[in-house]
């Protein structure tokens, strides 16, 4: 008997893949996790800022506000401001006001030998009766001409005229040392503010050598000025 040739048969096709596992469930858990981290995160920092004063080692993490002082308001003058709690005024007719460290600094006849004051002056551009070569727009220009009037003795100017700006207002001022004639030296830290109209005369007075111990103060007082007419 012939013998056939035998076709080998060809090999079984592979088994189709096993069907991918859906990864939705594994990412909506991971979503739901992160969502729940989040807000164990807000619910514990909203905890922490409410007392962040009393718990221990966090309240020195976080600052306390300084508080802006006390509220000074004149009608007359047309102007407020925040003054340092402690201090005292006197209001001196209805052209200025004087603040100072102590009422033994207002009451004093002399300049003081301890403490500080400082007096403000609000007048209108048209009320100073400046001299003629004085520019009534520039700070500097009528600072100049306050410099060598308003003080009686020999006066030093030891810093500036030094322009700004305050709120949006040109200004001006200078550090003086002040030799009065019979009396002790003093310093002055003088300010000229152009604001609405008016011009803002301010006078920060110490004993002398003293004027970097009080002068962030006046600088505080000065930065909460404003006109309210």
């Amino acid at each position: 008997m012939d013998s056939f040739p035998t076709n080998p048969l060809p090999p079984p096709p592979p088994p189709p893949p096993a069907p991918r596992k859906s990864r939705v469930g594994l990412w909506i858990g991971i979503i739901l996790g992160v969502v729940a981290i989040c807000l164990c995160v807000v619910i514990i920092g909203g905890v922490v800022w409410v007392n962040r004063t009393s718990i221990p080692g966090i309240s020195s993490l976080f600052a306390t506000p300084t508080p802006q002082g006390v509220y000074y308001s004149n009608s007359a003058l047309g102007f407020s401001l925040y003054y340092p709690s402690g201090w005292v005024y006197n209001e001196q007719g209805t052209d200025s006001v004087v603040f100072a460290t102590s009422q033994a600094v207002l009451d004093a006849p002399d300049t003081p030998t301890e403490g500080a004051a400082i007096g403000f002056i609000v007048a209108h551009e048209s009320d100073l009766n400046l001299p003629s070569t004085v520019d009534a727009s520039s700070p500097a220009s009528i600072l100049g001409a306050l410099t060598n009037t308003v003080f009686a003795g020999n006066v030093q100017v030891l810093e500036g005229p030094t322009t700004y700006t305050l709120k949006s207002s040109p200004a001006a001022s200078n550090v003086l040392l002040v030799t009065p004639s019979g009396s002790s030296p003093f310093n002055a830290y003088m300010n000229v503010l152009l604001q609405n109209g008016h011009v803002i005369v301010s006078i920060g007075i110490t004993p002398q050598g003293q004027i970097q111990q009080y002068r962030s103060t006046f600088d505080n007082i000065l930065t909460s000025f404003m006109i309210s007419n």
